[in-house]
């Protein structure tokens, strides 16, 4: 697969292919930390910020993905930043790039840590945020596909793409090949019951704090949609308390709980008990693991958080 790089000529084409998009003179132009499939940069112009988005990938995000949530969100009212411009077009580069509105405001982290709000207040409106974005619906499950999908059943959609990856780990002997079978076992053997009942819906995929802005003008608000995809609405909530189970700064209890109950009261009432809840959310959690493992091995090549996830995968596995 052909990627995308950055080297030192790139912020001189990123100015110039904003000029030429958004017919306005640049003043300043500074590369951001954060994106793992993306270049991105915040760039002032003579009408004020933007993102601007490189792609690295030749499919990712895949095509009419972002154009589409971005009609369903305006449609639905679900305050965002505005795509101001998406090409695919390798005349700027490569695989293409994109032009968003620019929000002015703190990322969750320095939210909570500046003291603009605290974390029961950031999960409740959290809550709040995803449970409109749940109501926009998709046909199927997987790719969104301008609202077609792919797949009729959740559960196998999933794990398929897991056996992909458990598979590609066991010829690395990065697992072992006994790994498989019981993984599948378990998973359908918690999931299978619920699976028949599960609804394909809008999934943002990674609202975690980096991916959310406090604005003084909407309150929280969900950034990067990369990710996004049609899954159930619990994917979501799982995607925070994975990473809950894993990062030191998780590792108090009564954090948890706290964040766990001020995201339900802001998500308000769902079709599943509590307990229900629960017991699907060890299943999601044993398919989101597999997938990180995937990630952690083969992209990002991070061997003290791929030991961790290991550990916990296996011991949740056998459990």
């Amino acid at each position: 697969m052909e990627i995308c790089y950055y080297d030192k000529k790139t912020d001189g084409k990123i100015i110039q292919a904003v000029k030429s998009v958004l017919k306005t003179g640049v003043i300043s132009c500074v590369k951001m930390k954060n994106g793992d499939v993306n270049h991105v940069f915040k760039i002032t112009t003579a009408k004020g910020e933007v993102i601007a988005r490189i792609f690295k990938f030749e499919n990712w995000p895949e095509d009419g993905k972002l154009e589409w949530i971005e009609r369903r969100l305006a449609k639905n009212k679900i305050p965002h930043a505005k795509l101001l411009f998406f090409t695919r077009d390798k005349r700027y580069f490569p695989h293409g790039f994109m032009i968003s509105e620019f929000i002015e405001g703190e990322d969750g982290f320095d939210a909570i840590k500046n003291g603009c709000c605290t974390i029961a207040q950031s999960y409740f409106e959290k809550g709040k945020i995803l449970k409109k974005v749940h109501q926009i619906k998709v046909k199927k499950f997987g790719p969104i596909n301008e609202g077609k999908g792919k797949s009729l059943n959740f559960l196998n959609y999933k794990l398929e793409r897991a056996n992909r990856f458990l598979n590609r780990l066991a010829a690395d002997k990065m697992i072992k090949t006994e790994v498989i079978g019981i993984f599948n076992e378990k998973v359908e053997k918690i999931l299978g019951p619920y699976n028949k009942d599960f609804k394909p819906v809008l999934i943002h995929g990674d609202a975690t704090r980096k991916n959310t802005i406090w604005s003084k003008k909407n309150g929280l608000m969900l950034i990067d949609w990369d990710n996004a995809w049609s899954g159930i609405w619990l994917w979501d909530f799982i995607e925070l308390s994975w990473w809950w189970r894993h990062l030191k700064s998780w590792k108090d209890k009564g954090k948890r709980k706290t964040a766990r109950a001020a995201f339900f009261r802001g998500y308000g009432k769902t079709a599943c008990s509590s307990r229900q809840i629960d017991k699907i959310e060890r299943g999601l959690h044993l398919i989101k693991s597999v997938e990180r493992l995937h990630y952690f091995y083969y992209d990002r090549e991070n061997p003290r958080f791929l030991r961790l996830v290991k550990k916990f995968f296996l011991e949740e596995l056998y459990k």
